[in-house]
């Protein structure tokens, strides 16, 4: 879904309802994360983006919602944990048309420094900072 309420304002959103279910296991014994019936790993029943861009003159900012619910999922070390926590991350872009066709372009990514998984096991990085320049050949951005 996309709203533009202004020429220099754009409003993205989108949500997924996912319902899923494990059907037929070959050792669900082995995982409960694997038994008949329970969701499948790592699809959250919930999930859905908010992003909101702003472009004046040559100056663009983009911020950026990700969320995601809790899902069923496994580390296969610990068969007692099989639930990972839903997180909400959120990212800012820039960008600055310094002459045709050069932008200077800056990102945060994980703006809040949120800790999360996105598999059990294998943490997400942390705030991210990037900086640079970027040429379009063509001269148009």
């Amino acid at each position: 879904m996309e709203s533009r309420p202004f020429r220099w304002l754009a409003i993205r959103g989108n949500y997924s309802y996912d319902d899923t279910r494990v059907l037929k296991s070959a050792n669900p014994f082995a995982d409960p994360a694997l038994e008949p019936g329970n969701p499948l790993l790592r699809r959250p029943l919930s999930s859905g983006a908010l992003i909101v861009n702003v472009g004046w003159r040559r100056m663009n900012w983009n911020f950026s919602g990700y969320f995601t619910g809790r899902r069923n999922d496994s580390n296969f070390a610990d068969p007692t944990q099989f639930e990972n926590p839903g997180y909400a991350r959120f990212d800012l872009a820039t960008s600055y048309l310094i002459a045709r066709g050069i932008s200077f372009i800056g990102r945060v990514t994980n703006l809040f420094d949120k800790q999360y998984q996105d598999v059990l096991g294998f943490p997400a990085l942390g705030r991210d900072f990037r900086l640079g320049l970027n040429y379009r050949f063509t001269g148009r951005n």
